[in-house]
């Protein structure tokens, strides 16, 4: 084994132990739950690129210091009830500082008429770029329906999988943290 890493260039290196990092967080992740614990920020999210139709993509971090997130990796026809209920509180959780984020486990090019018309959904869902971000985030939240709560500052603080959370609760416990925890710092190779 000694000299397997002198057979891999930089590039690949760097990708083997970004890897395993990816699987020690996965492994960790497990022991977040359902309800937002103060003080315990440690999972920083994954970056990704939000693409939603014509609109000019944005990245995951661009919401960092503004509005909390959350990520619904969802599949049809079994997220329906979830995402209408999602629909119908979207007013609720933005005047509370969440930006929902929907990405289709099944990657399609009519995700949005998928989910049908009323409600309205007014929050963003991917159109493309979906793959990599499902492979990537279910690592950390496995079934067809999972919901992952991101806090202002990047991290992953709630996560729950198959029917959805009290999200509203949670959110007012990130809201009313008093000392919030630094932005992450992000340099990966």
């Amino acid at each position: 084994m000694p000299g397997f890493s002198r057979r891999l260039g930089e590039p690949q290196r760097w990708d083997v132990i970004n890897f395993i990092r990816a699987l020690g967080a996965a492994e960790r992740a497990k022991t977040l739950g359902p309800q937002v614990e103060p003080g315990r920020a440690w999972l920083v999210a994954p970056d990704f690129t939000v693409s939603v139709g014509p609109l000019a993509p944005t990245a995951l971090r661009d919401y960092r210091g503004r509005r909390m997130v959350l990520l619904v990796l969802y599949t049809l026809p079994g997220s329906r009830a979830r995402m209408t209920e999602l629909a119908r509180m979207y007013d609720v959780l933005w005047v509370m500082g969440v930006e929902i984020i929907a990405v289709p486990t099944r990657a399609s090019s009519t995700a949005i008429a998928e989910l049908g018309a009323s409600p309205p959904v007014l929050f963003p869902v991917m159109t493309s770029g979906a793959a990599d971000i499902v492979a990537t985030y279910q690592l950390l939240a496995t079934g067809p329906h999972a919901e992952l709560l991101i806090d202002r500052q990047g991290y992953v603080r709630a996560i729950w999988d198959d029917a959805g959370g009290a999200v509203q609760t949670e959110v007012e416990k990130l809201n009313a943290e008093k000392s919030p925890p630094p932005f992450p710092d992000d340099h990966v190779h």
